[in-house]
């Protein structure tokens, strides 16, 4: 092939390195398995233009860093050069150690993610079980008195303001003469239970 023919092909190539650099920063990391993609994809077009001296490696490293998505380069500046460092990735590595670094990176924050799912999992699944040990212990204080009783009207009300689709079918408590004070919600198996009036002497 003649050389101009060679030039002008190159030439083409590095406009298309530009351009999917172009594409590329303006589509957030995902995952670093986006960022093997990104990095593969850009070692290819990349490759023959530095071999054939169509493209500067520093150019090349630079030009890898701009791919990144803006966002994605300001979350990831610190873990490379530092908070108060003045360096850009693009200048402190070439483009397969920055590769290596925020692959590692994403890496990371993949597995805190995960961690930290599951640790929300984990505290949903202990409250869930919690709010089910209130609900059985106020049913089941309710199965000890008749509807008619002070203490089954305050066990019904509690049962009504947190837990009121679970009263479906139970049966409400009948009015009292006197009115009757909530006590607060019992969070252990001893159930509120009304204190008998002292009996009168003989």
């Amino acid at each position: 092939m003649p050389y101009s023919h060679r030039s002008t092909r190159r030439s083409t190539d590095k406009r298309g390195l530009y351009e999917f650099v172009d594409r590329s920063s303006k589509r957030p990391i995902e995952d670093e398995d986006d960022v093997s993609q990104y990095f593969e994809h850009f070692q290819t077009l990349s490759k023959p233009l530095i071999y054939f001296g169509f493209i500067f490696r520093s150019e090349c490293n630079q030009l890898f860093w701009q791919g990144f998505y803006p966002n994605d380069r300001a979350r990831l500046l610190p873990y490379l050069v530092g908070r108060c460092s003045t360096q850009q990735p693009g200048v402190e590595f070439n483009f397969q150690e920055l590769f290596d670094r925020v692959h590692a990176i994403f890496s990371q924050w993949r597995h805190e993610d995960e961690e930290a799912k599951a640790e929300d999992m984990r505290q949903w699944k202990l409250a869930q079980e919690e709010e089910d040990q209130e609900l059985e212990w106020l049913i089941t204080g309710m199965w000890n008195w008749t509807s008619d009783d002070p203490t089954y009207a305050v066990l019904y009300r509690q049962c009504a303001h947190h837990f009121p689709n679970a009263l479906q079918g139970v049966p409400k408590p009948k009015p009292s003469p006197e009115p009757v004070q909530d006590a607060p919600l019992q969070r252990s198996v001893h159930v509120y239970r009304a204190q008998p009036a002292p009996s009168s002497p003989a």
